[in-house]
């Protein structure tokens, strides 16, 4: 019997499907998402703090990036929100390809205010907030630091 070359091809990809799945790897990317600095420190004198978010693909297949999400919590209370509308998909990924994006953390925005020196002392001085990233799409990936005042 002779085997043709689009037969032994179909064999081989048909047993790499079966191997993604018995291994438990899906067509489904997935993402997962860093801050750094962590934790983010502020003081009277540095009341903007430069952050570094890493993206990091997971899986094999298409991912999709509906918003991007970012709260800043005092406990349970949500004190800032910014909604960020992405409307991104990425057909095929590969697990492992990184992307980074740089956000600036000002206390003036999340306050909405500027922020003086005897605010500073009297309500953030010693407390600690935190920051919560959420990225909603094809799956859902939340990543959360403290804020600290100092």
């Amino acid at each position: 019997m002779i085997l043709n070359k689009n037969y032994l091809l179909k064999i081989s990809l048909g047993l790499l499907l079966i191997t993604l799945l018995v291994t438990g790897c899906s067509l489904q990317g997935s993402l997962s998402l860093t801050i750094t600095p962590n934790p983010i420190v502020f003081t009277y004198e540095n009341q903007s703090v430069d952050t570094t978010i890493t993206l990091t693909t997971g899986g094999f297949g298409q991912i999709t990036i509906d918003q991007f999400i970012i709260l800043v919590l005092d406990g349970e209370e949500e004190i800032f929100t910014q909604i960020i509308e992405v409307n991104e998909t990425i057909d095929f990924s590969v697990p492992g390809v990184s992307h980074q994006e740089n956000y600036v953390v000002n206390l003036s925005d999340v306050y909405d205010q500027e922020i003086t020196e005897a605010f500073y002392n009297d309500n953030l001085k010693g407390t600690e907030l935190t920051i919560k990233i959420t990225i909603a799409g094809s799956t859902t990936t939340t990543t959360q630091v403290p804020i600290q005042f100092n």
